[in-house]
């Protein structure tokens, strides 16, 4: 059983052993006799044991003394301490439980021992100690010397040397940065020399020391720090930045680096990863204002130039690094186009045309009755939906990529038309289209799915003219005294209202009608703005929208033709609430859903419900608005929620 003590126990308070120790000191010990002489060692109690519930208890402290026969200090010595004893009522004996080795330098060590057992008192049967001798130490010399200037966030390699008592000492070193606020690696010496790498970190003024953990016959010091001027760095080239992608008009081409082209996996262009880089793209040399995102949308006035951009990477303790990419290919023409074909009224069907060209007739008071529309060399995946207002059938059902729209035989005339992209197609061109009316002439341009011409006031279309041009570009020019449609209600009210966006590195949007996409996806673009009108409705009351912004959260709600949102600070759209006002919103609901960052299309929030996400700090890229009659279903959904919390 363990010896125990407690401290209400009796104990013996001091043993004595008295013993011839045989030793040499070295000859740079601390003079003593070098012939066997008799060493006393004295085990003196200076504090007790006592338990704690529940767990171990605080350990007896001894006072070990180590005087030789004349009464003097024992220097430079080691003491090895047994105690072997038997407690009172029990048959084991102790065993060792004190079992120390501790250099003596001042000839007094206080020796810690933990005792485990059951309370009561025991008695010790021995106590024994043997004297080992010790070599004596000596003060190490340390010398180095740190560089006078060095490059911030780097490592240098400095020479050490040591020696103590003038020989090469053994050990190891570190460095001790700042007057001891942190160590570096610790290297071992060998024949008293040591290559130590020291790391110098932020640009200011660096102070190095060396700290000697001591070796045989050496004792351990630290040296007086040496100071280094750390200097701004400069970032490594590892590869150039280039223009990748197609540049053709309508297309994104960005920033890629060279060996992420040529399939290199996880190559960088900077050997560090910078805090910030700033992009700016160059068309035919000139740098294009506000043309500052990672990637670049080609217009119809780059054709014939070469597209290049300029990447600037900022990194704390470190110089700006600027690269600029070699040039691309001359910006073409895209190769994309849209044909359409007529069948008019004592005519029939018309050769096909392509984008700009009209079909059907002007002057001649022909109706248009059918028409086939299609891509052709498309740069993207997608195609093109129409449907088409026919008198006395009204709305039809939409077409897909170059089946009839209309009708043929029957005489009757087209009326209204809507055409729409679809997939990649719909995120890089928009299609724009006009209509030529009995009566009226040329009336103004749809866009992207809204309706163009005229229901229910018997005049038929005579003439289609149909543009595709990049997702941005400006309306085509128009003469016309008419907006795009005039009518009744339409089959689709949503288009009463009007919605645009303010987009990340394109600007405003052209105006659409509700129900179609504003924003971008597919491209990490965010928005930053939109706007709402309601025009042409059979009913009073407008439209309100407020917006959560980036660092901004909810802000104030915006009355019809107001900004919903922020321009010209870079701070996302997050999330938005519409509502509608007066009559509108007793006749009808107002649908809206959002495209986020990292969700893709939420789910339909409708009358002033969120719609978007907050605390992801995730950007708000598309938004779709649906108006349907009071009480009606929902757009059909994907089943996500409308707003995401975090």
């Amino acid at each position: 059983m363990p010896w125990h003590a407690h401290g209400s126990a009796r104990r013996l308070t001091a043993w004595t052993v008295t013993l011839v120790a045989a030793f040499t000191l070295l000859a740079a010990a601390p003079a003593r006799a070098a012939d066997p002489q008799s060493v006393t060692v004295t085990f003196t109690q200076v504090g007790d044991w006592y338990e704690t519930t529940g767990g171990p208890g605080v350990p007896n402290q001894y006072r070990v003394d180590v005087t030789a026969a004349d009464g003097t200090a024992v220097t430079g010595l080691a003491v090895r301490v047994y105690i072997d004893g038997q407690a009172s009522g029990f048959a084991d004996p102790v065993g060792t439980v004190m079992d120390a080795v501790t250099p003596v330098v001042t000839g007094v060590n206080d020796v810690s021992v933990q005792f485990y057992g059951l309370p009561g008192t025991y008695a010790v049967g021995s106590a024994t100690a043997q004297v080992v001798a010790l070599p004596a130490t000596v003060p190490a010399q340390v010398t180095f010397s740190v560089p006078p200037t060095a490059p911030a966030e780097s490592t240098t390699t400095i020479p050490v040397d040591v020696a103590a008592g003038g020989a090469p000492a053994a050990g190891s070193i570190s460095a001790v940065y700042g007057g001891g606020a942190s160590t570096g690696v610790e290297v071992a010496l060998v024949d008293g020399h040591a290559d130590l790498p020291v790391y110098f970190g932020p640009v200011g003024t660096s102070q190095i020391a060396i700290a000697y953990s001591g070796g045989a016959g050496a004792q351990p010091v630290t040296t007086e720090a040496q100071p280094t001027t750390v200097t701004t760095a400069t970032l490594r080239v590892l590869a150039q930045p280039v223009v990748a992608g197609v540049p053709v008009v309508g297309a994104a081409v960005s920033a890629q680096v060279a060996d992420a082209i040529n399939g290199v996996a996880g190559q960088s262009i900077w050997d560090r990863q910078p805090d910030r880089v700033d992009y700016q793209w160059i068309v035919g040399g000139v740098s294009v204002a506000g043309a500052t995102n990672p990637d670049y949308v080609v217009p119809a006035s780059a054709i014939g130039k070469s597209i290049q951009v300029r990447m600037t990477a900022h990194l704390q303790n470190y110089f700006d690094s600027t690269l600029t990419s070699g040039p691309s290919a001359a910006v073409r023409d895209s190769d994309t186009q849209v044909q359409v074909q007529g069948h008019v009224q004592g005519v029939g069907w018309q050769p096909w045309t392509t984008s700009g060209a009209m079909v059907g007739t002007t002057g001649r008071s022909l109706r248009l009755e059918a028409f086939h529309v299609r891509l052709a060399n498309a740069a993207y995946t997608g195609g093109i939906t129409a449907s088409v207002h026919v008198q006395g059938l009204g709305w039809m059902a939409p077409v897909t990529d170059g089946g009839v729209v209309g009708t043929t035989g029957r005489g009757l005339p087209i009326e209204a038309v809507k055409l729409q992209l679809t997939g990649e197609m719909a995120t890089h061109f928009s299609l724009w289209y006009r209509v030529h009316v009995s009566g009226i002439g040329w009336m103004g341009w749809g866009e992207d799915g809204g309706p163009a011409g005229t229901e229910g006031l018997g005049d038929q279309v005579e003439a289609l003219d149909v543009r595709l041009l990049p997702k941005g570009d400006p309306v085509p020019p128009s003469t016309a005294s008419r907006g795009q449609y005039v009518g009744g209600r339409p089959p689709d009210v949503s288009s009463w209202i009007s919605n645009r966006a303010h987009v990340q590195s394109i600007g405003w949007q052209p105006w659409t009608a509700g129900g179609t996409t504003i924003g971008t996806t597919g491209r990490g673009l965010r928005m930053e703005a939109v706007q709402f009108q309601i025009g042409d409705a059979d009913y009073t009351g407008g439209i309100t929208a407020s917006a959560h912004v980036q660092t901004l959260g909810w802000m104030a709600p915006v009355a019809a033709g107001g900004i919903v949102g922020t321009t010209g600070k870079g701070l996302r759209l997050e999330a938005l609430k519409v509502q509608l006002t007066g009559d509108m919103a007793t006749h009808f609901d107002v649908y809206y859903r959002a495209h986020v960052q990292g969700f893709g299309w939420l789910g339909w929030a409708a009358n002033g419900q969120p719609a978007g996400s907050a605390g992801y700090g995730y950007r708000m890229e598309a938004l779709q608005v649906r108006l349907v009659d009071k009480g009606d279903a929902a757009p059909a959904g994907n089943g996500m929620p409308a707003f995401e919390q975090h």
